[in-house]
């Protein structure tokens, strides 16, 4: 055996001596992690990540297969690093453990049901999902938002800045970026296609827990359940609303079992004693306990997702810094990974399975981005031309006809790379890429305007960010908001 992995395995069996009953389990695992990294040193980390993928794989482990080397090929090399060899210390989750398969959905697969919310990644032809250059970039709600809903609880979840009404730029933003870029000779790049529709379950799963004699729905055949709602009718109860067709979950509260002393006032008066102060905002660190504490009773899945981050953005959205609207609820997100890197929507946001915290009664009120994450993969067309880059930045955040005359500059530091996501709805059929991008920080933004913009994101598939390029990308007004000399709207 290689010293080094008996070093290693040695040095994780002082961190967790379980391990060792699945030491012929762990040495392919430890080559391939070896290879990639010769200098990676064991620590909690990794080994929370180790346990999670043994036991997630458990089934393939323990049954006979022809070799090891099948993922090793370079078909399989980016399931691979993804599954296995991913970053552990962007998947380890503040104070606590990350979330381990749940049981339930651990039985089922013994069983052979098909988990509707599994995490995969397949090679498919190049282009194999047609002309991309019709796949747009809405500036919807980012990562840290929670969904629409059609019951009374959506205008009772606090939206962000990103979500709001567009509406013509007062001024037009000049972004600017002197450093070096990556490497651009590569001349394809691997796009992903996120599958949603083969998660509707078929109805013979469901139809045995259903008795009704008005109408025999088993009479309908070949039908598939796109939806499920489940509410708990009880004090602090939750409403659970399963979308199988898009492969996404949100949880919210159930309004009427919540407390919510506010809506009864009739006068300034009882506003004023129920309003949210600063000073009731709990800290970071017990906003991210109570979200990680939800995690962990409900068995929320977070093997490709990276440590929590709070977010912060309420306090920039008074009319002046240090005068914030406080939010009824501070917002967690839990940032997806894929291939290591995160995920952003193309305004800039950060993606992800979002918490919502409540101020008041330091509860989880709702829970949103629960997805599946299935994707094909296909090679496309590469930006390979820093040109291109630099023409694309001048198109942000103007529109055709835009008849802005001020011209603000902003300036862009060292970009890393990432993922983001672009939608389609030809034919009545929802789409989503995610695309390998450059997402830019922005380092010095202008002195005289309240901007909320913190990324810039550029897509590195050629016909993509042409075609992006051409219609320009407005950024919503009230991302924006002039001030005075005394710095107030």
């Amino acid at each position: 055996m290689n010293k080094n992995i008996s070093a290693l395995l040695r040095d994780l069996y002082e961190i967790d001596p379980a391990l060792k009953a699945q030491e012929k389990e762990l040495i392919p695992i430890i080559e391939l992690l070896l290879a990639n990294n010769p200098t990676r040193e064991p620590d909690e980390h990794f080994v929370q990540e180790l346990r999670m993928k043994l036991q997630s794989r458990a089934d393939e482990l323990i049954q006979p297969r022809p070799s090891l080397f099948l993922f090793l090929s370079p078909l399989f090399a980016g399931v691979v690093a993804t599954l296995i060899v991913a970053v552990p210390t962007t998947y380890y989750i503040a104070r606590q453990t990350i979330a381990p398969v749940p049981p339930a959905a651990e039985s089922q697969a013994k069983k052979g049901v098909t988990d509707l919310f599994s995490y995969s990644v397949s090679e498919t032809t190049p282009k194999a999902f047609g002309d991309i250059g019709r796949f747009s970039a809405p500036l919807g709600m980012g990562g840290g938002a929670p969904p629409a809903a059609n019951d009374s609880t959506a205008t009772k979840v606090d939206m962000p800045i990103s979500a709001r009404v567009m509406a013509p730029n007062p001024v037009r933003f000049e972004y600017s970026f002197s450093g070096s870029l990556p490497d651009l000779s590569a001349k394809t790049v691997q796009v992903l296609s996120r599958e949603k529709s083969f998660n509707a379950t078929t109805f013979d799963a469901v139809r045995s827990a259903l008795h009704i004699s008005a109408i025999d729905l088993a009479s309908f055949a070949d039908s598939k359940v796109e939806s499920l709602n489940l509410v708990q009718d009880k004090q602090f109860g939750y409403n659970v609303i399963m979308n199988l067709r898009e492969g996404s979950i949100s949880i919210m509260q159930n309004w009427e079992k919540w407390p919510h002393p506010e809506a009864q006032c009739t006068d300034e008066a009882c506003l004023k004693k129920y309003a949210i102060t600063r000073d009731m905002v709990p800290s970071d660190d017990a906003v991210i306990d109570i979200a990680n504490a939800f995690v962990k009773d409900h068995s929320i899945n977070l093997a490709h997702y990276g440590k929590p981050e709070v977010d912060a953005s309420w306090k920039n959205s008074g009319p002046q810094p240090d005068v914030a609207m406080v939010p009824e609820s501070i917002r967690v997100l839990y940032p997806l990974l894929i291939d290591d890197k995160p995920v952003f929507d193309s305004g800039g946001n950060k993606l992800g399975i979002g918490i919502g915290v409540s101020v008041r009664l330091k509860k989880v009120t709702d829970m949103w981005s629960i997805s599946n994450q299935s994707y094909l993969r296909s090679d496309y067309d590469s930006v390979t031309d820093a040109a291109q880059i630099q023409s694309y930045l001048k198109t942000i955040d103007t529109y055709p006809g835009d008849t802005a005359k001020d011209i603000v500059r902003v300036e862009l530091g060292e970009p890393t790379l990432a993922y983001s996501t672009y939608f389609s709805s030809e034919g009545g059929k929802n789409e989503e890429l995610v695309v390998p991008s450059l997402v830019f920080p922005v380092i010095k933004a202008p002195a005289n305007q309240q901007f909320y913009r913190q990324t810039i994101v550029v897509p590195l598939a050629k016909d993509l960010l042409e075609k992006l390029g051409k219609q320009g990308q407005p950024m919503p007004a009230d991302l924006v908001r002039p001030m005075d000399g005394a710095g107030r709207g």
